[in-house]
């Protein structure tokens, strides 16, 4: 599986079939990637992109081959496992999307959420799929975070910072074994992405 912009394909690869990468963003930042993912992919078997009723990624993604399910606000258990029962009829090695998971937690009935999540990352593992979800930082707590990161094999988050009449874009990387954490300055122009690493990185 490849991201589509270079830097992040370096940075990512070899991104095996049953990975988890979380990409965590304020502002709507983190669904500007979901293009180049769907573009750099359009060889998968089968790909499906689960969105919120009303996101208005809907206009920007790729339509040609890919399978969108929509939920609302107001999505039940019965729902969510409707949306499970479609991503396990997907064939190995598809690849799965799903846009601002953080919605989901408008929901009251957090402990459904958690239990279909946990079936979730189990299918992708048992079933040999690559999932890219999204999340808005600022819309769910540290807690439910920190248990989104915990479900990824990679995280990848971009940090707004505004300094003065600047607003300053960085992107850090998170991979599955110590030390791999790095900052990257991310530079978005005519729908492009590119990522410079920052000298004084950790």
């Amino acid at each position: 599986m490849e991201i589509g912009i270079q830097e992040l394909d370096e940075l990512l690869a070899p991104v095996e079939e049953g990975s988890v990468i979380l990409i965590e963003s304020s502002h709507g930042l983190g669904e500007a990637i979901i293009p180049h993912i769907i573009n750099a992919n359009k060889d998968k078997t089968s790909a499906i992109v689960i969105l919120p009723r009303g996101s208005p990624e809907i206009a920007t993604f790729p339509k040609e081959g890919i399978q969108t399910l929509i939920f609302g606000r107001d999505i039940d258990p019965d729902k969510l496992y409707e949306l499970l029962r479609a991503i396990r009829e997907l064939p190995e090695g598809a690849l799965v999307i799903a846009v601002r998971l953080d919605f989901l937690f408008l929901r009251r009935q957090v402990k459904s959420i958690y239990m279909f999540l946990e079936d979730l990352m189990s299918t992708v593992q048992e079933r040999g799929l690559t999932l890219i979800m999204t999340v808005e930082k600022n819309s769910i707590s540290d807690q439910d975070l920190a248990m989104f990161e915990s479900m990824s094999t990679y995280v990848i988050d971009i940090i707004e910072e505004v300094s003065e009449f600047n607003v300053i874009h960085l992107l850090r990387i998170k991979k599955p074994y110590p030390n791999s954490t790095k900052f990257y300055m991310m530079k978005l122009k005519d729908g492009k992405i590119h990522l410079n690493e920052l000298s004084n990185s950790p």
